[in-house]
C-alpha cells in the first residue's frame, strides 16, 4: 500500500465521522433555516468530505471541509435549552423542590385528571413530605410501540400515610411538537422532571394510552430509598433555574434516573446496555437483585402488571393501592 493511499485512508477515517455528525446536525437539529437552505450546505459538506482524501494534496483539500465542520460546531455550541416557550399544558410548569432537614417541599406538582390524550382537568399542588415516613420505592416501566425495548421509566415513592410521589423524567414538549428518538439526539427537546400523583402520571399511561405498565417494588431499605429521592429531587430542582437538554442516549428517562442513582448502584448501571433500551430495564433490575420478589422474572412481570387493574381502580380514592392489587385501606 502506497504512502498516498495510507494518508487518504487515515484522513478519511478522521474526517468522515465528523462529516456524518455535521450532516445529522444540519438535518435533525433545531434550526429554523428551511430545507432549501440546509440541503445545499449538506451536499457541499458531503462532497468536500468525500473528495478531500482522494486529492493529490489531501490536507489542503480538507481545509474547506474543516471550515464547514467548524461552522457547524459553532452552531451546535450556540444552542441553549429554553426556559420559556409555548409548552403543552401538562408541562407548562417546572416543579420547585427544596429539601430542608427531613422535609421535602414540592411546589407545582401535577395532579391532572385526564379525559383523553389531549384534554384534562388541570390542577397543580404544593405539599411537603416527611422523609422519615418514606417506606418504599417502586420502579415503573411503561412500554409502548412495537419494539419491546422502547418504554418510559419513572420512580414512585410511597409514604406511610398512603401518599405516593411519582417522579417522571420526560421531554418538555412545545405545542405541536412530536417526539422522535433521532431528533432527541440533537438538542431538539428540553428535559423536565414531572412530579405528581399516580392518578395523573400512571393513569395517563394505563387508562388513557392503554400501555402495559409494570409497577415493581424495589428491594431497598427506606434509608436508601430516601437517598434516591433526595438525588432525583435535587436534579428536578436544578432544572427550575438551569434548564437542560434531553438526549435519547445520555439524558433520557432511563439514563437520567441511572445518573441520579449511580453512586448507589453496584455494578454501575451505565455499563449495562439495557439502560439504553428501557423496555428491558426491569429485566436488568431483576438480574441485579433490585426487585422485591421471590418469583422468576416473567412471573414477577405478570404479577406487577398494573394496566388490567387500572380500569376498576380509576374510581377508587386509593388509586395507588388499587393498581397494585391491594385491598382498600390506608398506608402500605
Amino acid at each position: 500500500m502506497s504512502p498516498r493511499t495510507v494518508r487518504a485512508i487515515g484522513l478519511a477515517a478522521a474526517l468522515w465521522p465528523w462529516v456524518a455528525w455535521c450532516v445529522a446536525v444540519l438535518l435533525l437539529g433545531p434550526f429554523e433555516a428551511p430545507a432549501a437552505t440546509r440541503l445545499p450546505l449538506v451536499a457541499l459538506l458531503i462532497g468536500l468530505g468525500v473528495l478531500a482524501p482522494l486529492q493529490a494534496r489531501p490536507l489542503k483539500a480538507a481545509a474547506a471541509t474543516l471550515v464547514l465542520i467548524g461552522m457547524v460546531c459553532l452552531l451546535w455550541t450556540s444552542l441553549r435549552p429554553a426556559q420559556y416557550s409555548r409548552w403543552i399544558p401538562a408541562q407548562s410548569m417546572v416543579p420547585s423542590v427544596q429539601i430542608e432537614g427531613n422535609a421535602l417541599h414540592v411546589e407545582r406538582a401535577r395532579s391532572f385528571r385526564w379525559n383523553d390524550d389531549e384534554t384534562a382537568e388541570q390542577s397543580w399542588f404544593s405539599t411537603s413530605y416527611d422523609l422519615d415516613r418514606l417506606v418504599g420505592m417502586d420502579f415503573v416501566v411503561s412500554r409502548f410501540g412495537d419494539f419491546e425495548g422502547i418504554a418510559h421509566t419513572l420512580l414512585s415513592f410511597r409514604f406511610d400515610d398512603g401518599r405516593v410521589l411519582a417522579v417522571s423524567p420526560e421531554i418538555r414538549k412545545e405545542e405541536g411538537e412530536d417526539y422522535s428518538p433521532w431528533r432527541g439526539l440533537f438538542r431538539n427537546y428540553e428535559l423536565i422532571y414531572v412530579l405528581g400523583d399516580e392518578r395523573d402520571v400512571v393513569h395517563l399511561r394505563t387508562n388513557v394510552w392503554g400501555d402495559p405498565v409494570y409497577i415493581h417494588p424495589v428491594a431497598i431499605e427506606p434509608a436508601t430509598a430516601r437517598r434516591v429521592l433526595e438525588s432525583v429531587a435535587r436534579h428536578a430542582g436544578r432544572l427550575e433555574h438551569h434548564p437542560a437538554f434531553y438526549n435519547t442516549l445520555t439524558a433520557s428517562c432511563a439514563t437520567a434516573l441511572a445518573a441520579d442513582i449511580q453512586d448507589m448502584a453496584d455494578p454501575p448501571l451505565d455499563l449495562d446496555w439495557r439502560v439504553l433500551l428501557p423496555g428491558f430495564s426491569d429485566a436488568m433490575a431483576f438480574d441485579l437483585g433490585l426487585l422485591d420478589t421471590d418469583l422468576d422474572f416473567e412471573a414477577t412481570r405478570a404479577r406487577n402488571l398494573a394496566t388490567p387493574r387500572a380500569s376498576d381502580a380509576a374510581a377508587r380514592p386509593d388509586f395507588s393501592r388499587a393498581i397494585r392489587g391491594l385491598p382498600p385501606g390506608e398506608g402500605w
